[in-house]
């Protein structure tokens, strides 16, 4: 998983993004910035807006539809997130901030890049990975196991760690996140032309980069 996040905030007010930096200004992994430049802030790892900026802003509105592949996380009242959800919005988060819940959002939707065997890398934003060959879109679980994996790597992620964090409710005896890895590989060759590190099954105990 990502260790540093640039994070482009387009605020409401500048109280906004003072508050933000305060939270991490002992978290260096984190860096909290303003988007004063309206088309190279999409180039970044996570863009942060206010709701209301984006709601009343036809002009950001359409930047955004045309970036849909960015990773965007709102804020906003608790009030507005059925709007925010009708907008290509990754994720929605309440303001005031909670620390924890921010950080731990922000790292969910930040990009990720995995190294193939030949030099060539993939990279995981939101939904969609990137190859050489274009994108492939994931399905939820693919994205949250393929993030499991990067963030165990080199190590192996044992079964039972997949059962809890992606799987919780089937049974540990369920074949469900065999297929899931199966699909995964098949999505990956489909857009890069190197093999990707393989995704190495661990007989009758996990898998790993």
């Amino acid at each position: 998983m990502n260790k540093h996040i640039s994070v482009y905030m387009l605020p409401s007010s500048s109280l906004e993004v003072d508050s933000a930096k305060k939270l991490f200004i002992n978290t260096p992994e984190i860096n909290i910035l303003t988007a004063n430049n309206k088309t190279s802030c999409f180039d970044h790892s996570v863009l942060l807006i206010h709701s209301g900026v984006i709601i009343d802003t036809p002009y950001i509105q359409k930047l955004i539809w045309k970036k849909q592949r960015e990773p965007i996380l709102l804020y906003g009242p608790i009030g507005e997130i059925r709007v925010a959800f009708t907008l290509p919005c990754t994720d929605f988060i309440a303001y005031p901030f909670n620390k924890d819940e921010l950080a731990a959002r922000l790292f969910r939707v930040a990009p990720i890049h995995i190294q193939c065997s030949g030099g060539q890398r993939l990279s995981l934003s939101s939904d969609l990975l990137q190859g050489n060959l274009g994108f492939v879109s994931l399905s939820s679980p693919e994205c949250d196991l393929l993030r499991l994996l990067v963030s165990f790597f080199p190590e192996m992620v044992k079964r039972e760690t997949i059962f809890k964090n992606i799987f919780p409710n089937l049974s540990p005896k369920s074949r469900y996140p065999d297929v899931t890895i199966g699909s995964l590989r098949k999505k990956i060759s489909s857009i890069s032309t190197e093999t990707v590190t393989s995704i190495s099954a661990i007989h009758g105990s996990g898998y790993r980069l």
